[in-house]
């Protein structure tokens, strides 16, 4: 994550979700507004494909 401070109580940051096989391979990548429900359904999907 990279985050950058912004004043002594605010920082900024990015916001990024990986979903892997378990081989490493990069199946999904979710950046900014996480849709949540979709990370789910593409992990639950790994799950049983693998």
């Amino acid at each position: 994550m990279k985050y950058k401070k912004i004043s002594p109580i605010d920082f900024s940051h990015s916001n990024i979700i990986s979903v892997f096989k378990p081989n490493g391979e990069l199946v999904s990548q979710e950046e900014g507004a996480i849709d949540v429900d979709n990370v789910v359904k593409i992990v639950n999907e790994t799950i049983k494909k693998s």
